[in-house]
């Protein structure tokens, strides 16, 4: 089984923990602490959907949400949530954690069972359906569980590069249909892109191969390309008294490459996003002023130009978003955006759940406005074009 960045020795967990608790406090560690005992008492022999032995794989999935900056009884519930059912029954459970985290755990819970829902449903009935719905009504209560779940399956496709291929196949397969869209929809960008580039890799092996071997071929001059860019975007910024803005090239994920190419019918050179830096500032007059000057250097465009600040997307999703003709006539996309918006964008409504200094009120109304979007999208999903419109 591969290694991965993530997986986390059950040795090691000492010193994660005595390190989670010098950022966050002792207490805090020591609900997780908890959690880990209680899934090395009922999931010693226990193996994950992955092949990998449940204790690695929760390990993982905890610290993924732990780097995500979530409280503790969500980074428990993702050690536990891989439980047999026996080992999550409420009794069982509340004696140990109290109410809140076995509530949290219970809906994990109730997640799990959504795999064996859509392997089971026929071809010709699309999953999303059924599904999607249990999955909202968890979501209505506690968006928490949604979010262990998505790090659950980020997790099971890191450990599936190798091992049984049809395994592989199944779960990359569930994630492209239900889980990579619904990150999406909920703006949680760490985790989608890291779906959507799995599930691309798992089924669509030619594809992805042949991209990242056109990323790798020209990985030396585009980085050269982008270092001149940041240059120049740093001289010319600081000259238009844009102060302490910071520049960088933008990942390139694979499954957006192939998704563009397909959806505007381009060549690989012709996606603009291949060259892209993104740009961020202190405040929403500095991303106008420096639309600006990134349209003073460069060509825009035409029909490239979006303004995802005045019109955020539906997952609350802000930028600006302006394609150029660059240097030596190359297309090259520009984001700009405040860094408030650059970590919602990265985090999306998981960013209302992390540790925040203070300010307890405006975070409950923060996590209010969302439920309340979400409810909004649970009734427009009565209509079924919009699940017609999930990958299939």
């Amino acid at each position: 089984m591969v290694t991965h960045a993530l997986s986390l020795p059950a040795a090691d967990v000492d010193a994660w923990l005595e390190e989670f608790a010098a950022c966050h406090g002792a207490s805090k560690a020591a609900t997780i602490r908890k959690a880990f005992d209680y899934l090395q008492v009922h999931g010693a022999d226990v193996i994950s959907d992955s092949g990998t032995p449940l204790i690695e794989h929760a390990l993982g999935s905890a610290r993924q949400l732990a780097a995500m900056g979530f409280d503790p009884e969500t980074i428990a519930a993702g050690l536990l949530c891989g439980l047999p059912e026996p080992a999550l029954a409420a009794e069982a459970l509340t004696p140990h954690f109290g109410p809140t985290l076995t509530h949290l755990a219970l809906g994990a819970l109730r997640l799990q069972r959504m795999d064996q829902m859509l392997a089971e449903t026929q071809a010709d009935h699309p999953p999303q359906s059924e599904a999607l719905r249990q999955m909202l009504l968890a979501m209505t209560d506690d968006i928490r569980v949604v979010l262990v779940k998505l790090a659950d399956r980020a997790q099971a496709l890191r450990e599936l590069a190798t091992g049984d291929s049809a395994v592989r196949l199944k779960v990359a397969h569930d994630a492209r249909e239900l889980y990579a869209p619904l990150a999406n929809r909920l703006g949680v960008w760490q985790l989608k892109w890291e779906l959507e580039d799995l599930t691309c890799r798992y089924l669509e092996p030619e594809v992805y191969r042949q991209i990242a071997q056109s990323l790798d071929e020209r990985r030396l001059d585009r980085e050269w390309y982008i270092e001149q860019i940041v240059k120049t975007l740093h001289d010319e910024l600081a000259t238009a008294g844009i102060e302490n803005a910071a520049i960088n090239g933008r990942p390139k994920h694979i499954a957006s490459i192939v998704a563009k190419m397909r959806k505007k019918h381009l060549s690989f050179d012709e996606v603009y996003d291949v060259r892209a830096v993104r740009i961020l500032v202190s405040d929403i007059k500095d991303c106008y002023h420096a639309l600006g000057v990134v349209h003073s250097l460069w060509q825009p465009i035409p029909g490239q130009f979006d303004d995802y600040i005045s019109r955020p997307k539906g997952n609350g999703y802000k930028s600006l978003h302006t394609a150029v003709i660059g240097p030596e006539h190359k297309a090259l996309e520009i984001q700009i955006r405040t860094h408030d918006m650059h970590n919602e964008a990265e985090l999306g409504v998981a960013a209302h759940w992390r540790y925040k200094e203070g300010g307890k009120g405006e975070a409950l109304q923060e996590k209010i406005t969302w439920l309340r979007q979400l409810l909004a999208w649970k009734q427009e999903l009565t209509d079924s074009a919009e699940l017609a419109a999930l990958p299939q």
